[in-house]
């Protein structure tokens, strides 16, 4: 199969066109190709199907095999590969996730020169974002194996994916997750972010400090769903309204991304990259008729 690698801020993947991988067992592929010492290497795979000149379908699956639901980066890279592989006619383009519909405006001039781009910039309207889980119960869930968090530090947030947003300087990363595994809180894995430095550039706009461990994948340098979901959980934190004015960065280890609202409605802007292409071995992976 013909694929392309494209990282958004380190957060990798390889992308493919439905196409090439129809009759694959898809969950091990991804293993494979996910892994760092025998595949390619990522912290993924994502198919993607052109429906329209304008829609595209995403599928991703994490490095584990485990299928994903959404992917702020992984949806602003899966419209770079089909502008570039799939022939579509417009730079703002409708993405089917498995949870919800998003759409991405690539920020360039001509569309003719898209092929010869290895960067582009990319705006993702994520949708609503939501909190459903009262932090208190997620705290004295916490405490009872032993991570002792505010109520006010620690903030459920739904951005398609399930997020665990937390303001802890002092607990490192790896402590936080092994606590929510074995909390049980969240038996089918959730995304966890740790954000431990907030600077206050002005009024309306900040710059968020965050650490991420994805489900299905672990430690990352990037994810584009958690910097919306630790924006949204700032704002609740610090009584910002989302009134259109509030303007966030949030680093991670890759790099930073953008993040503003209109409501509860978010926009994640950032660059998406081309690392390489290449052809990979998938015939071991193919459905037999006598396995379907």
């Amino acid at each position: 199969m013909n694929f392309i690698k494209l990282e958004a801020l380190g957060n990798d993947y390889v992308y493919v066109n439905a196409e090439e991988v129809k009759g694959c067992d898809l969950v091990k592929l991804a293993r494979k190709v996910s892994n760092r010492r025998f595949g390619v290497g990522s912290d993924g795979l994502i198919i993607v199907q052109k429906l329209t000149n304008s829609t595209i379908t995403m599928t991703m699956f994490n490095a584990d095999g485990s299928e994903g639901a959404m992917c702020g980066n992984g949806v602003r890279g899966a419209v770079f590969f089909a502008l570039k592989n799939l022939g579509l006619a417009t730079k703002t383009v409708k993405v089917i996730t498995k949870s919800r519909e998003v759409i991405v405006n690539a920020h360039f001039d001509n569309l003719s020169d898209v092929s010869r781009f290895t960067t582009i910039r990319a705006t993702a309207d994520m949708g609503k974002v939501k909190s459903s889980i009262n932090p208190s119960i997620i705290a004295e869930e916490l405490a009872k194996v032993g991570l002792y968090v505010d109520k006010r530090q620690v903030l459920h947030v739904d951005v398609g994916n399930p997020h665990l947003v937390f303001f802890e300087p002092n607990y490192p990363l790896s402590t936080i997750c092994l606590a929510v595994i074995r909390s049980g809180l969240f038996p089918d894995g959730v995304n966890v972010e740790r954000v431990y430095k907030i600077k206050n550039i002005s009024e309306n706009q900040s710059k968020l400090f965050m650490e991420v461990s994805e489900r299905g994948t672990g430690k990352t340098l990037s994810c584009g769903s958690g910097a919306v979901a630790s924006a949204y959980a700032f704002s609740v934190y610090s009584y910002r309204p989302l009134d259109g004015n509030l303007n966030v960065d949030v680093t991670t280890e890759g790099g930073t991304l953008n993040v503003t609202f209109e409501g509860c409605k978010a926009f994640l802007t950032g660059e998406v990259n081309e690392v390489f292409e290449g052809v990979f071995n998938h015939s071991e992976f193919m459905v037999s008729s006598n396995e379907i």
